[in-house]
Parts: C-alpha cells; sequence; structure tokens
C-alpha cells in the first residue's frame, strides 16, 4: 500500500499498521488515525500492514514487541501516537491544526463508551451503558453544530477528525452489524449522519478504510470476549 510515492524510493515514510485478515488494513482506529493524517498532508509514504500474530523481520527489527502504529521517517522512529501526530503535523506542511483548539477534545469518551456497552455481559447494565454512548454521541452531534461542519471545524478536515472520525465509523459499523446490541445512531442526530456521509465520501476514506467485515470480526474476535 502506497501512498504519493518518490519514484526512486527516497524520502518515504513508512507506517506500520495492523493488517486485516485479508492482509488488508486492520481494525485499529488508531493506525487509521496516522494514516489519515499522511494523506491529508499529501506527502510520500507506505504503509505496510502487519500480522501481528506473526510479524515480518523488518517489523521485528524496527519495533520489537511493540504493537502497530508505528512511524518509521528516516532515522526517527515513533512508538508514541500523539508524538508521531505532533511529529508529523510540526515537520510537514500543510498544518492540519483547527481553527478551534476545543474540537481537540470532542468526542474523547465516545470509543470507551463503545467498548464498556459491547464488552457488557451484564444484562442488567446494558440499558445504562447503552444510554451513556447515546450520550456521547448526542455532545458529538451537537459539537458538530457549533462551526457549520461537515467536519468539526468546518469545511476541511483537521487532527481532531482524523482521531474521531474512525472510532465514530466503528460506533456506526457495529451498530448495524452487531445487531444482537440492538442500537443505532438516531436519525435525528443529523449533524453525525452528514460528518460520516462527507468523510465516506472523500479520498482520504477511500484509501484508509476499514472493511466493515474487519470492524465486526475484531469486535466479536477479540474486543468482546
Amino acid at each position: 500500500m502506497d501512498g504519493n510515492s518518490a519514484e526512486d524510493g527516497t524520502n518515504m515514510i513508512t507506517l506500520y499498521i495492523k493488517g486485516g485478515v485479508n492482509h488488508t488494513v486492520g481494525d485499529c482506529p488508531l493506525c487509521q488515525r496516522v494514516y489519515m493524517v499522511l494523506k491529508l498532508k499529501d506527502l510520500n509514504f507506505r504503509v505496510m500492514a502487519i500480522n501481528t500474530k506473526a510479524p515480518p523481520q523488518e517489523y521485528k527489527a524496527i519495533a520489537g514487541p511493540k504493537k502497530p502504529p508505528i512511524l518509521v521517517d528516516g532515522e526517527a522512529v515513533y512508538f508514541d501516537l500523539a508524538e508521531m501526530v505532533d511529529y508529523l503535523d510540526a515537520s510537514y506542511q500543510k498544518s492540519l491544526q483547527p481553527k478551534d483548539k476545543e474540537t481537540h477534545n470532542v468526542g474523547i469518551e465516545v470509543f470507551i463508551a463503545l467498548s464498556k456497552y459491547l464488552k457488557n455481559k451484564d444484562d442488567t447494565k446494558n440499558e445504562k451503558l447503552k444510554t451513556n454512548l447515546m450520550k456521547k454521541l448526542l455532545t458529538i452531534n451537537d459539537a458538530l453544530e457549533i462551526n457549520g461542519g461537515p467536519f468539526l471545524d468546518g469545511e476541511v478536515m483537521t487532527l481532531p477528525d482524523c482521531n474521531l472520525l474512525p472510532k465514530l465509523y466503528h460506533v456506526e459499523v457495529c451498530g448495524r452489524r452487531i445487531s444482537e446490541k440492538g442500537y443505532v445512531i438516531p436519525e435525528a442526530m443529523t449533524n453525525i449522519h452528514r460528518y460520516l456521509d462527507a468523510f465516506k465520501n472523500s479520498e482520504v476514506f477511500e484509501e484508509t478504510k476499514v472493511e466493515e467485515s474487519e470492524i465486526e470480526y475484531g469486535w466479536r474476535q477479540h474486543r468482546m470476549l
């Protein structure tokens, strides 16, 4: 998987991500976050999807036992997610920082709420956890109203979108494909639906997208155990 590749292979940033079942992009929203930043920056890069159960020697030599995402740019190697995003934004034009700094905080708890709900085995807690997830979604819907959308800071994607959209996509896909949990993003949350539609219609989504089957598989086989 290559981004905008240099013809001679030089000046090539490498992003190692979790690979999917069929050697596609895996279901890791953290990996997709960095992948989106690279694509929005229009950089020369390659993406290596790694089988985390049997990683190749190239990966083990760089990362040892660490899990993706891992970013390599020349001699620089980044294992910390926040550090790699900050590095890319500070080192390469154009900046993806939002005008409204408060957008960095939008939706920061939604993935945790999703995880608690989907992993819950106690039926007596289901409704409370589902209500909590809906509250987190409503907060996102309200925040999208402030800057006019379709994205968090207005007309273009910024760093907060790279953080939120992969997680919100998990929420939407799981609602449709893990039917026993019985939820959908309410139609009344029109800003969220417009937000996700804008994402799905973008070049960034086309290049970085995770197949819905991968997301369902990841939750059913790993996260929901």
